[in-house]
């Protein structure tokens, strides 16, 4: 009886081991079916999707690689132009592939991504809104998804949405440079421009970009329709980096322009200009102190290869040049009056003498630079510590001037340096009898 019992136990073992085993076996070989069929993906997609028809990683790398083509240089200006060739032939094969291995990854939005791709392909125009929809309720954050539905709604002439999707599209690196002609198009229309200014009070993540694209294709007519929207988003940003830049782009627009009395307007109704101190005389801050109000009324110091100007806090303007040919260190934009003699005065202090090279003061009228009076810092006037010039009146139409430090090198190119603690250009007294 003991042994009869002992068999049937045996015989319940063996059992066991051998489900076991088999077990094993079975997972052994599924692991290496996975593993071939990954190693068969990266090497050959096409073929894996051949031999594996219900494999999703597959047929998305197949259908991946057949798209691949598609966003080179080359056919990228086809579909622009509209002259590619992509038969429905091509586009039922992709979306074959992209609708099985959807129907096995349903939670995998490449493959929804791919049948909208391929339609777009075939026909050059995003088209699907109700896929692209889809795709976007799986993966807010897909970004080819994001970029068609945004050619729908400019389209559709729904700018609003438009508009609103910017935001995300900036953070995800996929808004582009037709994105931003798109917007610098839309400013023109008061409609869209009232959308996008109410959008740019949210101080969005775009709009630098957007601004840094925008300004330098202004026309006069494009600054009277678009400060506001700029001086809108500058209210609202806070990274002062950001303010400081934006504002050099658009005051260096005005003065391309010519529009020096709106680049007053708008400066003297700074917040940093109001806090500094409003502009009361011919030059600003004569005596180069560290003030927050930005350019052009204000110094605008460069550092150009080899030489730089920086105001220091102790000592007013200090210069350095070494740069073998003549060079822009420091300028500001004034408002001399016309027809009056005028005297340019500047004190400093410097050791070069003129054969190593010297700085000298350039004013001239803005825009045509003629008539320019030129103060020298030379060996004359070292000992005195300061320059002196009298100008002949100004004429009619140089209502504003620019003022600029110049370095001009000698045949023997060293480095020169100067301390400059003011400058400032004041109408002259006529002597009776002296001609102006």
């Amino acid at each position: 009886m003991a042994k009869r019992e002992n068999k049937r136990a045996d015989a319940g073992q063996q059992i066991v081991r051998g489900l076991s085993v088999f077990v094993v076996l079975v997972a052994a070989f599924i692991l290496w079916q996975n593993i071939a069929k990954r190693e068969l993906v990266k090497s050959d997609a096409r073929q894996a999707a051949t031999k594996f028809s219900d494999y999703a990683p597959a047929l998305i790398r197949a259908n991946a690689l057949a798209l691949r083509p598609y966003g080179s240089e080359e056919n990228q200006l086809k579909i622009a132009d509209g002259t590619l060739d992509f038969s429905e032939t091509e586009a039922s094969v992709l979306k074959t592939r992209a609708k099985r291995a959807f129907a096995k990854a349903p939670l995998n939005v490449k493959a929804l991504t791919q049948i909208a791709t391929a339609d777009y392909l075939s026909k050059l125009t995003w088209s699907d809104r109700a896929m692209l929809e889809l795709v976007k309720s799986r993966n807010a954050r897909e970004r080819q998804t994001l970029m068609a539905l945004s050619d729908l709604d400019m389209r559709a002439g729904d700018f609003e949405a438009l508009i609103a999707s910017y935001s995300l599209r900036h953070r995800l690196k996929n808004l582009e440079t037709r994105d931003l002609q798109i917007l610098r198009g839309l400013s023109t229309v008061a409609e869209a421009r009232v959308m996008i200014e109410r959008e740019l009070a949210t101080a969005p993540t775009w709009g630098e970009d957007y601004f840094r694209f925008a300004i330098p294709t202004w026309a006069e007519t494009d600054v009277a329709e678009n400060r506001k929207s700029l001086f809108i988003f500058l209210e609202a940003q806070d990274d002062q980096i950001i303010r400081t830049r934006l504002l050099g782009f658009y005051f260096s627009q005005l003065k391309r322009l010519s529009l020096y009395d709106v680049a007053l307007e708008d400066w003297s109704n700074l917040s940093e200009t109001k806090a500094a101190g409003a502009k009361s005389s011919i030059v600003y801050n004569t005596d180069f102190r560290a003030l927050t109000a930005p350019p052009p009324f204000n110094w605008r110091n460069y550092t150009p290869k080899f030489a730089r100007a920086e105001i220091e806090t102790a000592s007013g303007l200090y210069a350095s040049s070494s740069a073998p040919k003549r060079i822009l260190l420091s300028q500001q934009l004034i408002t001399a009056p016309v027809g009056q003699p005028l005297k340019l005065t500047s004190q400093a202090q410097w050791q070069y003498r003129d054969q190593q090279g010297y700085f000298f003061w350039r004013l001239s009228c803005m825009p045509a630079r003629t008539p320019y009076f030129d103060a020298k810092f030379d060996d004359e006037s070292r000992a005195a510590k300061r320059v002196e010039i009298d100008t002949a009146p100004l004429p009619e139409g140089c209502d504003y001037q620019d003022l600029q430090l110049v370095a001009q090198p000698s045949g023997f190119n060293q480095r020169v340096s100067i301390r400059i603690s003011d400058v400032d250009v004041t109408v002259r007294e006529i002597i009776e009898g002296e001609s102006p």
